[in-house]
Order: structure tokens, then sequence, then C-alpha cells
């Protein structure tokens, strides 16, 4: 079993369905998980309380926000044979590059593949056949995509290789107005 930390984004329905029919088809994991952005990789050798109380002190002071989704890009696994198609977002981005990397300190610092770039994303294919992906990325950015949706918690997951299990929901503050100050949150 090993532990991750996601964020299950609030959409419109129309574009869940959206991105679910194309899970559907060419993400493996479809049944397993729904639509997320994984924000701590999957982690053992951790106490999983200790795990919570890291997580939840740090995304307990961010708060919430929205993004925008608009492209699909294709990524090749560092260390795997797969292809991968991601909905990358171009607003909120760096909100969930500061959420992923205030997470990587403490306990889980040493976690942190400094290998592998992190890039925020939603998965919707898999394949070992980089065509594939390939002819699904130009059929999906020669549409329209524009996903707008809002990160309100991030969720501490438990997996195996057929389930996923939330242990905690962590809600995100809401924004109380104003322009958001640059800190350490």
């Amino acid at each position: 079993m090993e532990l991750m930390a996601v964020c299950y984004p609030e959409l419109d329905k129309h574009d869940f369905d959206w991105m679910q029919s194309i899970r559907k088809k060419h993400d493996p994991q479809y049944s397993i998980v729904a639509p997320h952005f994984s924000i701590v990789f999957p982690v053992t050798g951790i106490d999983q309380r200790d795990f919570i109380d890291h997580c939840r002190n740090i995304c307990g002071e961010l708060q919430s926000f929205p993004f925008v989704i608009r492209n699909a890009v294709y990524h090749k696994a560092i260390r795997s044979n797969s292809w991968f198609v991601f909905l990358v977002p171009v607003e909120g981005n760096r909100r969930i590059i500061k959420m992923h990397d205030l997470l990587y300190s403490g306990i889980i610092e040493n976690e942190l593949a400094h290998d592998i770039p992190y890039i925020p994303h939603i998965t919707i294919a898999q394949s070992k056949d980089s065509h594939k992906c390939r002819n699904l990325i130009d059929e999906l950015n020669s549409c329209k995509i524009d996903i707008h949706g809002k990160i309100n918690e991030a969720d501490i997951i438990l997996l195996d290789s057929e389930s996923v299990r939330t242990l905690e929901k962590i809600p995100l503050k809401e924004k109380t107005g104003g322009q958001e100050k640059c800190s350490r949150y």
C-alpha cells in the first residue's frame, strides 16, 4: 500500500463527463481513480498518521484556487515504456507547483524524484504506443479545450494496484478577497 496526496478538481459536469469518456477508452486507471492532479506521488515507509499530519499542516494553510485547461500534451514516462496524455493547466499551474513543492518538505523531502520534472496534469490516457498517444493529442487539440475548475481540497489516499481509498480530505482555505501576498503559503 502506498500513500499519495491528490486534488480531485471541482469541475463542470460536462467537462468531467468528457474527461471520463476519454479515460474510459484510454486510461487503465479509469475504474480505480477519478480525474485528479497528483501532488505527492506514491510513497511507502512513512507512518500513515505522520504523512496525514504533514499534509494537513501544509495544505490547511493554502487557499483554494481556480485553474483553466486549454490543451493536451503527451509525456514519456522516465521509468517505464509508457506514454501518457496529460491535460495541463495554463492558469493555476504555478499554484499546483507551489503546493507540490511545499509538500515535498519535512518527512517526505527525500521522496522527491529530482530526476523527474513535475508537470501539473490530469492524466486522461496511457499507452505503450507513442503513435496512439500522439494521434489522441492531435485529435484533442484540434478541438477547443476550455475547462475551468477549482481546487478546494487535497485528498490523502491509500492505493494499491486495484483500489484507491481516501483517508482524509483536507479543505483549502477560501480566498477572502484582495490580492494574494507573496509568502511561504
